[in-house]
């Protein structure tokens, strides 16, 4: 089987958020265990080239939809470790994929339209895919291209799984990225499985892939059900009823070579590559005083709460902005480490910190650092992640590999991979950290209460960390789950 992912994103040399990750993830996985894989995503003029063996041209053409606009296009083929990437390029005159970034160009639609035009190209010309695999709005129009426009009389149909990340984002367009392109568009704004549901004059491209995919996969199993409703479906949460029955959940995996307590050279002092809580302690409280060394926070051995993550209105910026104050009062220190473009909760955020500025038991950083994040990890005692929805999540599980208990908010993937200390009706060992299902502050508090509780009982928070240690967030595990999606 010949699989494609064809994505906007790949860590490391492409990266916005948690897709790139998971392409990335999945993709090695995959490989690994012999299976045909290729990447598929645009030569972006900032490509981190360093970690790519040197691009070689494999494919010189031209694609044109009218007689009037032909775009040239050459393909590329080059390796991250052991992936194999095709790269694809407009011709000289195009700049779409030279601005610096992924996303946040008024012409987005434009940008990617176009890449998915000239991969199709690329199948079309150079190789059939047996399996397609999209990502989110950016890819997922791809899914009617085969299925009812150009190649709808190609000799190899493949299979088309679409994932979706985060049903925030749906990539509405008007008819002028297709004009722009010189592709006849008028009898796709008579197709109901195209229009967005809000503003009957515009497609929505996520809508596009939805209603055409063979298999659509989300990324935790709580997830794929909360997007069937109104709150989380973004109005489409009716095309997603219709495809229930070819919808599934899956919980992303992380990298645990890459998240590995026990040879991570940023730590001050790394984890014993066996359970030993001696030795586990020892390593948090070396760890915690580089941390609070680095960013001169007081020398204190009470609890150390922190929140990794961006500061937007998903993250739930009033419970983070309350957790903070609330283990301060305590007694606890909190360190934040986020950065927010929202100019309102940017400025919520900078209040904060005028007021806590001289409070040695507290710091925030707003730029994110990796090194830093891992110190974080390893010197702190719970994270606090109080989302408002989290399709998946992948700090709660990072965390967890440096011994630091979860805090959360049950919803999406939080759900899926944190089970309450308390939960009886599951097995002890799957009881990893706090759970909290309302957005009322009380609800949170109690949990962190708990959690103060908790560091002061040993015997109890031996066991809890203990259970760290037996958690399976590999990909092994999730790649065996896609690998069933694939040959459905």
């Amino acid at each position: 089987m010949s699989i494609f992912q064809v994505t906007t994103e790949i860590a490391p040399i492409a990266k916005v958020g948690g897709l790139a990750d998971v392409v990335y993830g999945l993709s090695k996985e995959l490989v690994s265990t012999g299976h045909d894989l290729k990447i598929i995503l645009p030569y972006y003029d900032f490509l981190k080239t360093k970690k790519l063996r040197e691009p070689k041209i494999i494919c010189k053409s031209k694609f044109s939809c009218s007689s009037h606009i032909t775009i040239p296009v050459t393909y590329y083929e080059t390796k991250l470790e052991d992936l194999q990437l095709i790269l694809v390029k407009a011709g000289d005159k195009d700049n779409s994929f030279n601005r610096g970034s992924i996303y946040g160009q008024m012409d987005d639609s434009y940008r990617f339209l176009l890449f998915l035009y000239l991969t199709m190209h690329y199948f079309e010309t150079c190789e059939k895919p047996s399996l397609i695999h999209l990502h989110d709005w950016p890819t997922s129009f791809l899914a009617y291209l085969y299925k009812c426009d150009a190649m709808e009389n190609s000799p190899l149909d493949p299979k088309i799984v679409l994932t979706l990340h985060n049903m925030l984002h749906q990539g509405r367009t008007s008819k002028k990225p297709f004009e722009k392109l010189g592709v006849e568009c008028s009898h796709m704004f008579n197709d109901d499985k195209l229009i967005d549901q809000n503003n009957p004059t515009l497609l929505n491209l996520l809508k596009a892939g939805i209603s055409y995919a063979d298999s659509i996969t989300t990324v935790s199993p709580t997830y794929s059900e909360e997007i069937q409703t109104r709150e989380f479906g973004y109005a489409l949460d009716g095309a997603l009823i219709q495809k229930k029955n070819v919808l599934t959940g899956i919980l992303n995996g992380i990298d645990l070579n890459y998240w590995n307590p026990n040879k991570d050279d940023t730590l001050k002092k790394e984890f014993p590559s066996t359970f030993q809580f001696e030795k586990i302690i020892k390593a948090k409280k070396a760890n915690r005083e580089k941390l609070q060394t680095m960013f001169k926070m007081k020398e204190s051995k009470s609890p150390l709460f922190c929140t990794v993550s961006r500061l937007d209105t998903q993250k739930g910026p009033e419970l983070i902005e309350h957790a903070i104050t609330f283990s301060l009062d305590k007694g606890a220190q909190f360190f934040l480490l986020g950065s927010a473009s929202d100019p309102l909760v940017k400025k919520q955020f900078e209040k904060l910190h005028e007021k806590n500025k001289t409070n040695p038991n507290f710091h925030m950083s707003g730029v994110f650092d990796e090194d830093v994040a891992r110190l974080v990890y390893a010197a702190a005692d719970f994270i606090v992640i109080p989302s408002n929805f989290e399709p998946c999540g992948l700090t709660q599980m990072i965390a967890m590999r440096y011994f630091c208990i979860p805090i959360v908010r049950k919803t999406g993937g939080l759900a899926d991979s944190v089970v309450d200390i308390d939960q009886d009706s599951v097995k002890a060992v799957e009881r990893v950290g706090f759970v909290f299902e309302s957005k009322d502050k009380h609800d949170m508090e109690q949990c962190i209460e708990r959690a103060l509780a908790l560091y002061l009982d040993k015997e109890s928070y031996e066991e809890i960390l203990s259970n760290h240690a037996l958690q399976d967030f590999s990909w092994e595990r999730s790649a065996k789950a896609y690998l069933k999606i694939y040959g459905k």
